[in-house]
């Protein structure tokens, strides 16, 4: 890290003017310093200092990956753009030639995916019976008959006196 930091160093020095002695001897007294950190801490390597090596390798490689691959798509992406504006027609030679092919029976394929809009339905009302739990999951089932009964009355709440207050002795 340090290394990177003082070639940064260095290249900034000799942007602003500095001369290449001057910064040559200041970037190589950094260099000196951290390739003694690292070879004191190559040592350590083989103790287990290997595990963060594999996890950076393995993140590096994921992320290179994926880095590929999005360059990979935008360029797909770019290159069906291009047909489209210059040729729309090669364009839909391209799209006949991807789509399945059609059948006469409805199968999965042929059928749109759109869902059909759902129906608007009334609230339940306060009296209705809840539904069951196996009503909820198989939707086709009838609903839970109401029952004629009127839902009882809430219970009053009983009467407490308030506790009597602590007497506290005259001074």
């Amino acid at each position: 890290m340090m290394a990177i930091t003082s070639g940064l160093a260095f290249i900034y020095m000799r942007s602003i003017g500095w001369s290449l002695g001057v910064a040559a001897c200041v970037f190589g007294f950094f260099l000196v310093l951290d390739l003694t950190f690292l070879s004191a801490n190559l040592l350590k390597i083989v103790e287990g200092g290997w595990v963060p090596v594999l996890v950076a390798i393995i993140v590096f490689t994921i992320m290179s990956t994926w880095w590929h691959g999005r360059r990979v798509m935008w360029a797909s992406m770019v290159a069906v753009l291009l047909i489209a504006v210059a040729a729309p027609s090669a364009l839909r030679i391209i799209d006949e030639r991807l789509s399945p092919p059609e059948s006469d029976d409805q199968s999965l394929s042929s059928r749109s995916v759109v869902p059909a809009k759902p129906q608007m339905t009334d609230p339940p009302k306060i009296t209705d019976q809840p539904r069951s739990l196996e009503q909820n999951v198989r939707p086709g089932r009838p609903a839970a008959k109401e029952s004629s009964a009127q839902p009882a009355p809430a219970a009053a709440a009983p009467q407490t006196e308030p506790p009597p207050a602590a007497a506290v002795p005259p001074r």
